[in-house]
């Protein structure tokens, strides 16, 4: 039975937007498709899958205005996005540069006179990728660059949140000779991302602990291996020694860099007496001329906020600090303004 979701869009609230997930009959032979075409990409060697990589980012480019514009309506935001599509372009074409040296090959000797060593690189021929909301499409290909430089054929499963950007990217995909046959960039939710554990060889997850504990979970359940990316829980350490101006810039950009939706966001601040009251008044001056981008994409530093839950997630989270005696210095309130949710920057 065919599913179809909708799909919110975070400007407005409007469900604007829908996706159809394959069923797993049709996952699966898409899947053993990009197992298949594996060995003839391995074949190629580095340089000729830095070559394709390379081509991919010049096929990028020929859909730039496509896969932009579904960014803006996944995320809300604009300069971000085009941020999104230029580290894309350049973390590939670094990781092109040095894949060579990355993966020589080495040999040696052993503190045993007797035995020598060979080290060799083995790619994993299918391996999956789950990834989240907050940059649809660098965190969906930062870890697929490497594996497929590697050897390795890929299947990635983005966030069912922000899935605007696949069908332009998958265009682009689609233009590059070799590299279309092993990767793929799948519509779906949480079902669907189950379904990628069950039919790859290994996993790469990014997203919230819980979800990271089921995958985790699942995939041991078939003795394979996962690599979890589950967020951070950042602080910034200001000392007496420091220069207020300088570390109020610094821990005001850290915080609100996507609007905050990103796991390495700064999420707290201990400071030393000494310069405690200067560093406040300064970060408090600094979140107060940011704007947001209500009215205009282009136009402020804070987007909307893209996942909905989130905002729940947030109004408790400065009820609970108020209630345990924190004073809100500025902001401290979600904002609705045309549908969509906006979190006034906050001390």
């Amino acid at each position: 039975m065919t599913r179809t979701l909708e799909i919110r869009n975070p400007r407005t609230g409007a469900n604007d937007y829908a996706i159809t997930p394959l069923d797993r009959q049709a996952l699966q032979r898409r899947c053993e498709a990009l197992r298949a075409a594996q060995p003839a990409w391995l074949a190629l060697g580095i340089e000729g899958r830095a070559k394709a990589m390379l081509d991919l980012c010049d096929a990028v480019d020929r859909h730039y205005d496509a896969i932009l514009a579904a960014l803006c309506a996944d995320t809300g935001r604009h300069e971000w996005s085009v941020n999104e599509i230029e580290g894309l372009k350049g973390i590939t074409r670094m990781r092109c540069a040095t894949a060579a040296e990355a993966l020589a090959e080495a040999s040696g000797q052993s503190s045993d006179p007797t035995l020598r060593f060979q080290q060799q690189h083995v790619p994993y021929e299918l391996v999956g990728i789950i990834s989240p909301w907050n940059y649809p499409l660098i965190l969906c290909m930062i870890d697929a660059i490497t594996a497929l430089l590697a050897g390795s054929a890929v299947a990635i499963k983005p966030s069912e949140v922000a899935p605007r950007f696949i069908k332009p990217f998958r265009q682009a995909i689609q233009e590059v000779d070799y590299l279309r046959d092993v990767l793929d960039v799948f519509e779906g939710d949480g079902e669907t991302g189950a379904m990628i554990v069950d039919l790859t060889d290994t996993l790469v997850f990014t997203g919230s602990v819980r979800t990271g504990r089921k995958v985790q979970e699942h995939a041991a359940r078939q003795f394979k291996t996962v690599f979890l990316e589950l967020g951070g829980s950042d602080p910034a350490v200001v000392l007496d020694s420091a220069e207020p101006d300088f570390a109020a810039e610094i821990i005001v950009r850290g915080s609100v860099e996507n609007s905050g939706q990103l796991c390495c966001a700064i999420e707290r601040v201990y400071v030393q007496r000494g310069v405690y009251d200067a560093v406040c008044k300064r970060v408090v001056a600094r979140v107060e001329a940011l704007t947001m981008n209500t009215d205009d994409i282009r136009q402020g530093e804070l987007g909307p906020i893209i996942f909905a839950r989130q905002a729940d997630i947030l109004r408790d989270q400065l009820a609970d600090a108020v209630a345990k005696g924190a004073k809100v210095l500025t902001g401290g309130k979600i904002r609705e303004h045309g549908g969509g949710l906006w979190c006034e920057p906050t001390v």
